[in-house]
């Protein structure tokens, strides 16, 4: 039974952007109580961990000491005039008092994750704080103020490790971990996610984005039409993503497990159901190599907190009551109006007539620009 770490401290509630905004971290909470409430944490293959704050030293690994000023002075409410410059002062990114602290305590979180799993005997090990994927080195965007998946990938490749693989099926494109790798060949870069043509962050996560330099070929995206669901993603996922991960053979899998590309979720477009969801993690962890999966998006608290616990069952290997599961799911015709009203409506049918058609050019794409790349035909 493989060993699993879930890193959780009730704490993780600090990171409050405000009282009306989308991301309301007492998701984070509900996930630990309904794990809780399972008798997950009761397996002699789970481990509950309550996360060490980062320092600024670790977070100097991928930020600007600028933009780390700025952080720090916004969460203490001092006054910083170009704030915009550093991502805050937007409806994404206000500034909160204590987010310095919680930004700390969010990319603890996830070092612990990578500690864990490359030195601590785990296979898998969860911070469901972490995943904020849309954070630069000089500024916070999209909801992330502090970018933990590159400092996760980036430790484990300052320890040692020579292929590290970033695997990303938020709904939103993960374009802050994208830049920091789209030149670098040690860390394969693939995320699945709502076209951009119709989400954010609308100017990246095409499938023509393969990387540049030394990384070209190591960074592949497959963006799918609104209305995509559950044998939509597997297929594309698995045509592409699969081949491409099993040629790279990763030492280590990062997972940015957002929750958001669910049918339920009230700021994505897309018709995920839990087992569409829950599948594409299960044939990530069936690879056999050591996850370190990271939270990410999900704007449905319910949702999110079932996805999670069930994921985090995978991760241990138990397997929790089957009510966590949808219960009802959209048909193909519901899938499809969403499909019309946010994509045809808006854009016509330029790169898909149909969700289908949408999903095969994308897939086309990787498997032309990219399988050569790792010697695939």
């Amino acid at each position: 039974m493989p060993r699993a770490a879930f890193v959780y401290t009730d704490d993780y509630t600090d990171y409050h952007l405000s009282d009306t905004h989308p991301l309301q971290q007492k998701r984070l909470l509900m996930t630990h109580r309904l794990l809780d409430s399972y008798g997950a944490f009761q397996s002699p293959a789970s481990h509950l961990v309550t996360p060490a704050s980062a320092t600024e030293t670790d977070l100097l690994r991928v930020h600007s000491p600028e933009y780390l000023n700025a952080l720090r002075r916004l969460s203490a409410g001092e006054s910083v005039p170009d704030k915009k410059q550093f991502g805050f002062g937007t409806l994404d990114n206000p500034p909160f008092p204590g987010m310095w602290e919680a930004s700390l305590l969010y990319a603890g979180g996830s070092l612990d994750c990578a500690r864990l799993v490359m030195q601590g005997g785990f296979d898998a090990a969860f911070n469901t704080s972490g995943g904020l994927h849309h954070a630069r080195h000089d500024r916070a965007a999209g909801f992330c103020t502090v970018a933990d998946c590159p400092l996760v990938a980036y430790y484990l490749l300052d320890h040692g490790a020579k292929r590290v693989a970033y695997v990303d099926i938020d709904a939103h494109h993960g374009d802050g971990t994208q830049a920091f790798f789209y030149d670098d060949p040690r860390v394969l870069t693939l995320s699945i996610h709502e076209t951009p043509e119709s989400l954010y962050p609308r100017v990246s996560g095409f499938a023509e984005e393969i990387g540049e330099g030394a990384g070209l070929g190591f960074n592949a995206n497959l963006p799918l039409a609104p209305g995509s669901g559950d044998a939509i993603y597997a297929e594309a996922f698995g045509s592409a993503f699969l081949p491409i991960l099993e040629a790279f053979d990763p030492e280590y899998i990062i997972l940015q497990v957002g929750a958001d590309a669910h049918f339920a979720d009230p700021l994505t477009h897309l018709g995920l159901t839990s087992r569409g969801w829950l599948g594409l993690a299960q044939s990530v962890i069936a690879l056999g190599k050591p996850v370190i999966a990271l939270g990410g998006g999900g704007y449905n608290l319910d949702t999110v907190a079932r996805l999670w616990a069930l994921l985090y069952g995978a991760l241990c290997g138990q397997e929790l009551a089957a009510d966590l599961h949808d219960q009802s799911v959209p048909s193909a015709a519901d899938r499809n109006d969403i499909f019309q009203q946010f994509y045809v409506k808006r854009r016509g049918t330029a790169r898909g007539a149909s969700i289908e058609d949408y999903a095969r050019r994308s897939v086309e794409i990787v498997k032309q620009a990219v399988f050569p790349r790792h010697g695939l035909a």
